[in-house]
């Protein structure tokens, strides 16, 4: 992969998922004794006790993808900050404390920050906790028997709270769901204007996510790395939004312009350190199409197609935004 990104002059953002076997991981705590685990066991915490060997790691983690820069300073940057966890805040992901991410991403900072003073990077690296996924609160005996959990909002107040973090924070910003009743005021069938209904959808989706962000700016003072975000070539509520042949039409401008809205809105926010879009390939083995009894949340978010690797209209969209 070092190689990989130094022909292709991209950076990449190591994500840490979990400790082996050596570490002592530690079960979820949502886990009652001997209950058998749901989930791949990578995704445990390490035992308190190694925190420092997980600190050492990161760092390992950001001299390997930045040794070749600090041999070759004229070379592209590759790299500028390693994550901690991902999505920690939901069962998918291990349902991990914050106060646990908090140590595990406290522990990883002070070990970048000795390695960055002794001069072993070629650039500014920075620690970023695990991108949050914007979920609900969860309560206690809800109907559904759900785990309980808390909502991003709680989840990161508490993450930031207990003391004063040395990291940055990341989050995931999603809209998945449909616009209230009077939102799109627009018919379809508009001579003048066809996208019209289309462009009220994508401008109401991308309000929705840049709220979240800005939720997330006015919880910490921490800098923000949006680490996903992402919008569908392809409506998932066809019936009730838009109509198949519709949506045909429109998708991809509806995705380009949800994502280089946000975009564009962010160089506005120096806070934001960066926008990473999930994801890069639609798959539809991973996310097939919505059925009338299951939706499909990230059905085509990929930016380019899944046969023949075609870009779709948010590649060059994006390309301008970012230039």
């Amino acid at each position: 992969m070092r190689a990989q990104t130094l022909v292709a002059g991209v950076e990449v953002l190591p994500s840490i998922h979990g400790c082996p076997e050596w570490a002592d991981p530690v079960d979820p705590v949502s886990l009652a004794p001997g209950e058998p685990r749901p989930y791949p066991e990578y995704f445990r915490t390490c035992s308190p006790s190694h925190d420092g060997d997980f600190g050492r790691f990161a760092t390992a983690t950001l001299r390997f993808f930045d040794a070749p820069r600090l041999t070759h300073p004229e070379l592209v940057p590759t790299i500028s900050a390693v994550e901690i966890l991902n999505e920690p805040n939901i069962v998918t992901f291990g349902e991990v404390p914050a106060s646990r991410l908090f140590d595990l991403s406290q522990a990883a900072a002070r070990a970048v920050q000795a390695s960055q003073d002794a001069g072993e990077f070629s650039g500014e690296m920075s620690v970023v906790s695990g991108g949050l996924a914007p979920v609900i609160a969860v309560t206690p005996g809800n109907a559904g028997g759900f785990t309980p959990r808390p909502s991003w909002q709680e989840y990161l107040r508490e993450l930031i709270g207990s003391d004063y973090p040395r990291f940055d924070v990341g989050i995931h910003s999603y809209e998945t769901s449909k616009p209230p009743p009077g939102t799109l005021t627009e018919p379809e069938r508009n001579v003048s204007d066809p996208y019209a209904r289309a462009g009220q959808f994508a401008a109401w989706q991308t309000d929705r996510i840049l709220g979240r962000i800005d939720q997330a700016l006015d919880l910490t003072d921490r800098d923000i790395w949006v680490t996903e975000t992402g919008a569908s070539s392809a409506g998932i509520w066809s019936k009730d939004i838009f109509t198949p042949g519709y949506r045909k039409a429109h998708g991809q401008r509806i995705q380009a312009d949800v994502l280089t809205g946000v975009a564009d809105a962010l160089k506005s926010r120096p806070r934001v350190k960066a926008m990473i879009v999930h994801r890069l390939f639609d798959d539809n083995e991973a996310e097939p199409p919505p059925t009338s009894s299951a939706d499909s949340i990230h059905y085509r978010s990929g930016v380019y197609e899944s046969d023949l690797g075609r870009p779709k209209l948010a590649v060059p969209a994006l390309a301008g935004s970012w230039a």
